[in-house]
């Protein structure tokens, strides 16, 4: 209590979109009376995790991106798709970017099309 007032502790150090109960409990000489209780969610935040079990398919002109989710406890939220990103290195020709989102956490599977022979690609 500050000048009358009830100071509550700041919560540290929490973890990403996880349920906290919280309680509170008033305390006379005698005892602790029953406790209010509320539910806060904290906010999801970015994955801590990158996705697993990366593999790749070729053919001349195509490149398939198969993987895995990340493991649930880097999730720090609800998963909502993936971005694959690649660059095409051609010799003496300008680097070639793009970048596709999925649809949705089911996605985990892309296929590139389109791609240039004898070109060596960066996928992440």
């Amino acid at each position: 209590v500050v000048n009358g007032t009830y100071v509550l502790p700041i919560l540290t150090e929490l973890e990403e979109y996880t349920d906290y109960l919280i309680e509170v409990s008033a305390n006379t000489i005698i005892g602790t009376g029953p406790p209010a209780r509320s539910y806060q969610l904290t906010p999801q935040d970015v994955p801590n995790g990158a996705p697993r079990n990366l593999s790749l398919s070729t053919t001349n002109t195509s490149i398939q991106v198969n993987w895995s989710a990340p493991n649930a406890d880097d999730l720090n939220g609800i998963l909502t798709g993936y971005i694959v990103t690649y660059y095409g290195y051609v010799i003496d020709t300008e680097e070639r970017e793009e970048s596709i989102n999925t649809s949705s956490e089911d996605d985990q599977t892309f296929t590139l099309y389109g791609l240039q022979e004898y070109t060596e690609y960066f996928i992440s």
